[in-house]
C-alpha cells in the first residue's frame, strides 16, 4: 500500500518559494525605509542643533554678516536634504505597501495549496480506515465461515 502522495506538491513548493522571496523583498525594502527614517531623524537634529547654535550666538550679541550667510547656506542645504529625505520615504513607504500586497496574495496562494492538500490527505486517511475496516470484516467473515465449516464437518 503506497502512502499518500499529493500530485500538486511542485506546485506547493513553488508557490511557497513566491512566498519567502516575498518576505525577503518586504524586510529589505522595509531596512531601507528604517534606514531614510534614521537619516530623516539625523538631519532633523542637526537643524535642531544649528537653531540652538545661532541662537546662542544672538543671544551673545555676536552677529557677523558672513557667519548669517553661512548659516543661512547651510540651513537651506538642510532643509534641502531634509525634504529629499522625506520624499525618498514616502517613495519607499509606496513600495513597502505594493511588497506587503505581494506576500498577502503570495500568502493566500500558499494557503490555498496547503488547505487542498490537508483536504485530500483527509480523503485519504478516511480511504484507508474504510479499506482497514473491510479488510478486519472480511477477515472476521471468513473465520466465522471457517468456524461454521468446520461445525459442519463434525456433526
Amino acid at each position: 500500500m503506497a502512502g499518500f502522495k499529493f500530485r500538486m506538491e511542485p506546485l506547493l513548493k513553488m508557490r511557497k518559494l513566491k512566498q519567502e522571496l516575498s518576505e525577503r523583498e518586504l524586510a529589505k525594502v522595509l531596512a531601507e525605509l528604517l534606514r531614510h527614517q534614521s537619516q530623516l531623524e539625523n538631519l532633523e537634529r542637526q537643524l535642531d542643533l544649528h537653531y540652538q547654535q545661532i541662537r546662542s550666538q544672538h543671544s551673545s550679541g555676536q552677529i557677523e554678516i558672513e557667519s548669517v550667510i553661512a548659516d543661512r547656506k547651510y540651513l537651506n542645504h538642510l532643509h534641502s536634504l531634509r525634504l529629499n529625505q522625506q520624499q525618498m520615504i514616502g517613495s519607499v513607504s509606496e513600495r513597502v505597501k505594493q511588497a506587503r500586497n505581494r506576500l498577502a496574495q503570495a500568502k493566500k496562494q500558499t494557503d490555498i495549496m496547503k488547505k487542498l492538500k490537508e483536504h485530500l490527505y483527509g480523503k485519504y486517511i478516511a480511504e484507508q480506515n474504510k479499506q482497514e475496516v473491510k479488510q478486519v470484516d472480511d477477515l472476521v467473515n471468513a473465520r466465522i465461515a471457517a468456524k461454521i465449516q468446520q461445525e459442519k464437518f463434525q456433526q
